[in-house]
């Protein structure tokens, strides 16, 4: 497949279309999404992403993990909106 031409901020939000190439998402970098939001609209968003992240206690013996929502989108989208800090839970 060939991406070269492909606009992909050029419609507005939610952004749809092939998928870039993963250096974009690292170049853009990943924002906290609400989670409310990510359910309601920015779920068929090609930057919306859900994704399990490692969170260590005591480094390198314990380990957990948890899903969270990132956003890699345009820093401009009017959906955007960060949600309630997430607290790490020794449980």
């Amino acid at each position: 497949m060939s991406r070269a031409d492909e606009q992909t901020d050029s419609a507005g939000p939610p952004f749809t279309g092939l998928l870039p190439p993963i250096e974009v998402f690292q170049r853009r970098g990943a924002r906290l999404l609400d989670t409310k939001l990510w359910r309601k609209q920015c779920f068929a968003c090609m930057w919306a992403n859900k994704s399990a992240v490692e969170i260590e206690y005591k480094f390198g013996k314990v380990k957990r993990y948890r899903k969270e929502i990132f956003c890699y989108g345009p820093r401009s989208c009017p959906l955007y909106a960060m949600g309630p800090p997430r607290p790490i839970t020794l449980s």
